[in-house]
């Protein structure tokens, strides 16, 4: 049974295709290029005509061949609702720039590991003319980054000049960034400097200042002056205070602490609640790249870092 959709609101992609895909079928092509899209979904938009093929109507199963142009039309009400969830997390926008607040799980691009929909995949569906610099490693206004199980605050911008100017600014660490993290507790001054070179990087400092100590974890105000890849989590690792379920850097795994096998079923139901990294892009501060205006945002903390907080609030009175 077919399911027949018929819209107008759509984003309209024209592809030359590449002689490395020749005999590809087109809904593994498909597949490959649009990774936010599953196979039914694929198949929905092929039956329904919103996949072209020379400007010809094609079957399920056709194979590419050389010089293929293709068309294909993507209604944003195929998307999943992470559309709708980030469009409603635009903080500002203006003819500049944009705020955004990206929700945990959502990565910026796509990625061969990523088979889900992106922020890139949101801005150009929503702001079609975000601008693309060849000389910066750049793509839909996207100046800087947060990972994909990172939530918090991101500017975009909108055209080359905001692009360029950002840039340097992010280069130069003229923009102000102040994340929250909570992480496990090994003898942690209550504030303090972290500064350790990651990989080419030479100078890499962490600000950081103890909001809340639970005992065992401690949730922790982090203010970034430079901003390489990973920093918190990295510098924070070095310390031995490592971000609580960073499965990458092993915040993961139970510390051994004091009467392990008591608490050790709480904990475990702390890593159900935040299933990711617990750290939080919370606010940005700079100055506006074209008016020059010194502005300032503040995100609110994400429902599992509220759900998070309020268990480890119970387990510091555990006795």
């Amino acid at each position: 049974m077919k399911i027949k959709i018929n819209v107008k609101n759509y984003f309209k992609y024209n592809i030359k295709i590449k002689n490395i895909y020749i005999n590809y079928r087109i809904d593994f092509f498909l597949k490959k290029n649009f990774i936010y899209l599953t196979k039914k979904k694929i198949k929905i938009l092929i039956e329904n005509n919103f996949i072209l093929i020379n400007k010809n109507y094609i079957k399920y199963k056709y194979r590419i061949k050389k010089k293929d142009i293709l068309e294909v039309k993507i209604p944003k009400l195929i998307l999943n609702n992470n559309t709708r969830n980030q469009k409603n997390n635009v903080l500002f926008s203006d003819k500049d720039i944009l705020m955004v607040n990206k929700l945990t799980g959502i990565p910026i691009h796509p990625d061969n590991n990523y088979s889900t929909f992106t922020l890139s995949d949101f801005l150009s569906f929503e702001f079609k003319k975000l601008p693309i610099i060849k000389n910066y490693e750049y793509r839909s206004g996207v100046v800087h980054r947060i990972d994909k199980n990172t939530s918090g605050l991101l500017i975009i911008t909108k055209n080359k000049k905001s692009t360029i100017n950002l840039l340097k600014k992010f280069k130069k660490y003229f923009i102000n960034k102040t994340y929250y993290a909570i992480i496990w507790n090994n003898a942690i001054k209550k504030e303090g400097k972290i500064s350790i070179n990651i990989k080419k990087y030479k100078k890499n400092f962490t600000y950081y200042k103890v909001i809340k100590n639970f005992k065992y974890t401690s949730l922790l105000e982090c203010i970034l002056k430079t901003g390489k890849t990973h920093q918190i989590r990295t510098h924070l690792k070095y310390t031995g205070n490592t971000v609580f379920n960073d499965k990458r850097y092993y915040g993961n795994k139970i510390i051994n602490i004091i009467n392990l096998k008591r608490y050790k079923f709480y904990i475990k139901n702390c890593f159900n609640i935040i299933s990711r990294q617990a750290l939080h892009a919370k606010n940005l501060n700079f100055f506006h790249p074209i008016n020059k205006k010194y502005m300032s945002f503040n995100s609110e903390i994400p429902e599992d870092f509220k759900k998070i907080i309020k268990k480890l609030n119970k387990f510091i009175k555990i006795k």
